[in-house]
């Protein structure tokens, strides 16, 4: 596995840092969703459409400031490197100093300002946490929870989706649940589920449908990161990929 940001250890991540990026074949994982734009640009074809599987507790799509950031962005953002990427920075309005563009929450809105030409739909499969972004509503079709496990085959069917290859965005928060006024968080989907999400996953890679997928660990949503790191492993084993982060 490439480490495209080398493990700082298992520090606070929450919403604007990144504390590890590697990669494996076409499947990037790290702590957060903060690098996922750019992990997208290293695969994909902008020549081409893509539809997007979003599984994720959270939308995503904050857009508080999306023209300043938009306008921040340099225009082959596709060509930066990583640590250009995620040094980006903009004039926030609610402080004096700068402040960084990319988030964990608001990278959708963003993709969809600068490449709406080269997305077909987004499928989201979440807990619905979170507010849509406008823009974006359109192209969005909503999944229930157990759509993780039976409508995989139907998504990826040509008859059903379209010609398009596919964005796949996980976050391991999905697979979690907080049990509200305490601080208790465990893994609510089984095992014997997630293998046959994993399955379907494994099926679609191996046809060339996916192009690319990003996966988060998201530590703090997942309780610490002792809980998202043993998810992780398992997918590693699945997808046959040598995470090796202890």
């Amino acid at each position: 596995m490439e480490h495209l940001i080398e493990f700082k250890g298992k520090k606070y991540s929450w919403d604007k840092y990144i504390n590890l990026l590697c990669k494996e074949r076409n499947i990037y994982i790290m702590d957060n969703h903060f690098a996922s734009i750019w992990c997208w640009l290293q695969e994909i074809d902008l020549n081409e459409r893509y539809n997007i599987l979003h599984i994720d507790r959270h939308y995503d799509t904050r857009y508080s400031h999306i023209d300043k950031w938009i306008e921040n962005i340099p225009t082959k953002l596709h060509e930066l490197g990583i640590e250009d990427f995620i040094s980006l920075k903009y004039d926030d309005p609610n402080f004096e100093n700068q402040d960084k563009i990319m988030y964990w929450d608001n990278y959708f809105p963003i993709f969809h300002r600068l490449y709406k030409e080269n997305i077909n739909k987004y499928h989201f499969i979440t807990h619905k946490d979170g507010t849509v972004f406008p823009e974006m509503e359109a192209l969005i079709e909503e999944y229930p929870i157990k759509g993780l496990f039976n409508l995989m085959d139907y998504l990826f069917d040509k008859e059903n989706t379209g010609n398009f290859n596919w964005i796949v965005n996980i976050d391991l928060d999905y697979f979690f649940q907080q049990i509200e006024g305490s601080n208790i968080t465990f893994r609510f989907i089984t095992y014997k589920s997630i293998d046959f999400f994993l399955d379907k996953i494994n099926k679609y890679l191996n046809k060339k449908r996916i192009s690319v997928i990003t996966i988060a660990l998201s530590p703090e949503c997942c309780g610490n990161w002792e809980n998202s790191l043993e998810l992780m492993r398992y997918f590693s084993q699945k997808l046959e990929i040598d995470f090796n982060i202890k």
